[in-house]
């Protein structure tokens, strides 16, 4: 017997603001994203993390960072950094990856980061980057990916359940600990 689901549009995610689009950082983007991400961590973290471990960077050093990998040889080749830009509040989201690198051969590419301001959440808007991050993997011939978040950060986990991602593992990340979701067909989230 075969099962046919029938279309529910209440499940189709129509993004909200239809101007917003996706980019190659460049050099010059860094200061932007390194406010992005120092201001994306202040507002999402501090529901699960102590005061002192939400931003263990200055925002200058979080902007040198940034700056240090838009200007790094390897990135455009088996790297990348993207940035979410929309019309009139410009940069509000950014998401950087490469090759895996905490020994999860199923998984070869990984999203190390990705960073949304708060008035840009519940858009649509972290489906875009993690599609456009996906087709960058792909594009460098990776097959799966993995992506890692705190255990108690339920919303960073629900929207990677959401887009198909499956609890991989978890492991030591310093002192806390990381979980990994991932995607053993890239392709699902192109």
């Amino acid at each position: 017997m075969r099962v046919v689901e029938r279309f529910n549009p209440s499940s189709v995610r129509v993004l909200r603001s239809p101007a917003v689009g996706v980019r190659d950082a460049t050099p010059e983007d860094a200061a932007r994203i390194g406010d992005v991400h120092y201001r994306a961590r202040a507002e999402a973290y501090p529901a699960f993390l102590p005061p002192a471990r939400i931003n263990t960077r200055t925002l200058a050093e979080r902007q040198a960072q940034w700056l240090e990998f838009a200007r790094d040889p390897g990135y455009g080749r088996d790297r990348f950094l993207v940035v979410l830009e929309a019309p009139r509040e410009g940069i509000v989201g950014f998401a950087a990856g490469g090759p895996q690198r905490h020994g999860d051969p199923a998984f070869p590419g990984e999203v190390w980061s990705i960073y949304l301001l708060g008035p840009s959440r519940g858009q649509g808007h972290g489906r875009l980057l993690m599609s456009e991050a996906a087709r960058r993997l792909a594009g460098a011939r990776y097959t799966g990916l993995i992506v890692w978040t705190q255990p108690e950060n339920a919303r960073a986990r629900a929207f990677y359940e959401r887009l198909g991602g499956v609890y991989v593992r978890t492991r030591p990340s310093g002192e806390f600990q990381s979980v990994g979701y991932g995607w053993s067909d890239i392709r699902t989230l192109l």
